[in-house]
């Protein structure tokens, strides 16, 4: 059975950075960091869920916010 790309990277194993799924991620990313960065959000902290996966009661990040 083959690993994805993504599967090397969650392994630590040697990965294609430009595979395309991987790709697809980090433009999501660079998207919603900037997005996180220089607009007016209600509430900053669901975008940061969808980056990080999680986030904490009382967790505040202050802008600007660098991640991919």
């Amino acid at each position: 059975m083959t690993m994805t790309e993504k599967e090397k990277l969650l392994n630590g194993e040697f990965y294609n950075t430009r595979d395309s799924e991987l790709m697809s991620m980090y433009k999501n990313a660079r998207k919603l960091v900037n997005k996180f960065n220089t607009e007016l959000i209600d509430n900053p902290n669901e975008i940061l869920k969808i980056l990080l996966g999680n986030i904490e009661e009382g967790v505040w990040i202050e802008k600007p916010f660098f991640c991919d």
